[in-house]
């Protein structure tokens, strides 16, 4: 598949924004959020900017964005309505608990918006997630850890910022953050390492032969081409990345994720807080540079059944 920007964009960006939205919910039902004005309109803020940023990219992708509305018609049947009715939801949800949190509501009512947030954030990059895992024509992403490794880069994206902010507004250690952080971030390089692992060991389900019922006669071979020029299935679909590409853009990943979970590290050990933030904050983005190339191979090695026909 053809990797575009604005979908690697609005994959990443709200994969981030929601996260954040989740951990702030969690945080606030511990009874751990603090309680600063400033940090939480710098965290919703923040988390909001994610959100709308990676969805109005997402639009760009379309033929016909005006008509995009229409999408959310179809929640019944496609997990691509059901992420956009999940992503709407989520804003006066979210908004409410941010309101409840500044007024310094009711304790119960915070802690019920703080849940339905994270459950309604939560619910949406599982949604966004299942848009690609639901694809049985594409064997990359029809696989069982394409959705826990989106949600999971999501979750550590969206961890990673806030332990950054209470590192910096606060300059005091926050264990539980950091212990959430490297657990995520150890979690989403070995699981991310197992499924490359496990889409080079795996053999297509379709094939020229098993598309004709021909396999049995032998190898089945084109007599021509069926089209004198590329088209744009061809184009869309028929992207390839050399393989040599790949295992350095891998490799990369890997180096960025390992790199964010050093940094994160250091930053729980290191006693003088000014450094201590530091680092932490230069977790964010090199987590987000991992997560780009991640998503971009994502895309690039998905290979669909349709090119079977040219």
């Amino acid at each position: 598949m053809r990797p575009t920007f604005s979908i690697i964009f609005f994959t990443t960006a709200s994969g981030a924004g929601y996260g954040m939205l989740f951990m702030l919910g969690l945080l606030n039902l511990r009874g751990e959020l603090p309680s600063a004005t400033a940090f939480t309109l710098l965290s919703f803020g923040i988390a909001f900017g994610l959100v709308t940023a990676g969805l109005l990219s997402s639009t760009l992708h379309l033929g016909n964005p005006q008509r995009a509305w229409r999408a959310l018609s179809q929640w019944r049947t496609s997990w691509l309505s059901r992420e956009g009715v999940m992503a709407i939801i989520t804003y006066p949800v979210a908004g409410l608990f941010a309101g409840s949190l500044l007024l310094d509501t009711a304790p119960t009512a915070t802690i019920i918006l703080g849940v339905l947030t994270s459950l309604c954030a939560g619910l949406t990059i599982y949604t966004t997630a299942n848009i690609y895992s639901s694809l049985k024509t594409i064997n990359e992403w029809h696989h069982i850890l394409v959705n826990p490794n989106y949600m999971l880069l999501g979750l550590t994206s969206g961890c990673c910022i806030l332990f950054a902010e209470m590192m910096i507004f606060f300059g005091g250690l926050y264990e539980p953050m950091l212990i959430i952080c490297t657990v995520l971030l150890l979690v989403s390089i070995i699981m991310k390492r197992l499924y490359w692992r496990d889409i080079d060991r795996q053999k297509a389900t379709s094939s020229p032969e098993t598309a004709t019922g021909l396999g049995a006669i032998g190898k089945v071979t084109p007599l021509e081409h069926p089209h004198s020029q590329a088209n744009w299935v061809m184009r869309e679909m028929g992207f390839k990345v050399a393989r040599d590409h790949a295992r350095s853009l891998r490799l990369i990943c890997l180096i960025c994720l390992i790199a964010a979970l050093a940094c994160v590290m250091l930053g729980g050990v290191i006693v003088e807080n000014s450094m201590a933030a530091i680092f932490v904050l230069a977790a964010v983005p090199l987590l987000g540079i991992g997560v780009v190339v991640e998503r971009w191979l994502l895309f690039a090695e998905a290979k669909h059944v349709v090119m079977n026909y040219y």
